[in-house]
């Protein structure tokens, strides 16, 4: 105990030096020659074809997939706040405060995207390379810190122009529940804690590095560990929690959509989750891993024709996986008039699901689905 409230007093102690560090100017911290602020909006449009084999159901129709509003302010180019929020819900995805000690070094409160494999949060929504981020990212995100891949805690980070790396200490529950979520409580006449532990947290970092001999190369990796033992990594999300390490790494040559030519890009990624056994119930041992493959080609200006393969094992070691298959193209209206590819693009594409991870075997029924999706960022 006495060593957590160590560590609590010594973030307090780190954060009061880094604020009290002198300016190397004599301009008003806020004064209204130092406030910059940015607004930016996103809207993701879809029509969607989809076919389960499994149930033998079909569905024809309309969505919206995201509709984004991000808000930025910057104080001096030292202090940034930002807020992200889906309209879908409304939800609140992103809130958190930035102090810059350095143009390089960086520190980060909040609720905030951290350390995690590449193909999820660390490539953003408008520069995803098909219509939706590769299977095994999503569910990675799923079965530990959820959907959103996001969470409340602290992280330091280290911005070069070719390197990159981050570490973080948070939660690792990813929710707003108060309980292991966004802890919020304060003293009150009933119980400080709500009569429930909560005391284990994630630590996770990652690094990447852009090689100047070989233009549009990115590589790099992440390593996380979740002692929350959070709902997201019970089995089938009902029953105890488990701990677990993660790791991933990824290859890039070409990481955005129509930056190059011919582009380049795979992912690998494991959870190894520990058996945990409660009065609830035992969750066993359990390893999960995934694989995701892309290739594209610009046939034509401002156009992109791509393929990916995925492959997800659910328990490596056993016979429980599901193969997904995307292949379509992309037309950017944005870059047709000399704008970034992302501005305004219109993607087409074919899914396919072999198997499903979800049925011992392998065998599960197959799924099959056609999406055309107008993005729209200003």
């Amino acid at each position: 105990m006495s060593l957590r409230y160590g560590l609590i007093g010594l973030l307090g102690l780190l954060i009061t030096l880094l604020l009290l560090r002198p300016a190397s100017a004599q301009t008003p911290l806020l004064s209204d020659s130092t406030i910059s602020t940015t607004l930016k909006t996103s809207l993701q449009f879809r029509a969607s074809v989809l076919d389960d084999e499994g149930t033998n159901t079909e569905q024809i129709g309309f969505g919206i997939r995201r509709a984004r509003l991000q808000y930025r302010i910057s104080v001096r180019d030292r202090f940034e706040i930002f807020m992200q929020v889906e309209g879908q819900g409304p939800k609140l995805l992103d809130a958190n405060l930035t102090y810059r000690l350095s143009p390089r070094f960086s520190f980060t409160g909040g609720r905030l995207q951290g350390p995690q494999p590449e193909a999820f949060t660390p490539t953003p929504f408008f520069r995803i390379d098909a219509i939706e981020r590769p299977f095994i990212a999503r569910n990675w995100a799923a079965q530990t810190v959820g959907g959103d891949g996001r969470d409340f805690g602290l992280q330091a980070a280290y911005t070069a122009s070719n390197f990159q790396a981050r570490l973080s200490l948070s939660n690792g529950d990813g929710s707003y529940r108060r309980i292991g979520g966004n802890l919020r409580r304060d003293l009150n006449l009933e119980s400080f804690t709500g009569g429930t532990d909560e005391d284990g947290l994630a630590v996770s970092g990652d690094v990447g590095w852009q090689p100047r001999a070989v233009s549009g190369l990115d590589l790099g990796g992440h390593l996380s560990y979740n002692g929350s033992r959070n709902p997201n990594t019970a089995i089938g999300g009902s029953g105890p929690g488990r701990e677990y390490v993660s790791a991933s790494t990824y290859l890039y040559w070409g990481r955005m959509p129509g930056s190059q030519p011919v582009r380049l890009k795979a992912d690998a990624l494991l959870i190894d989750y520990a058996e945990n056994s409660t009065a609830n119930g035992t969750a066993p041992e359990q390893t999960t891993g995934g694989l995701s493959l892309l290739a594209a080609v610009q046939p034509a200006t401002a156009t992109e024709v791509f393929a990916r393969a995925e492959r997800l094992e659910r328990d490596l070691g056993e016979d429980a996986g599901a193969t997904f298959l995307t292949a379509g193209a992309s037309l950017s209206l944005s870059a047709l008039r000399g704008g970034p590819y992302h501005a305004a693009r219109i993607t087409g594409a074919f899914k396919r699901r072999l198997g499903s991870a979800q049925f011992e075997g392998g065998d599960g029924p197959n799924a099959t689905g056609a999406i055309l999706q107008a993005q729209f960022r200003f």
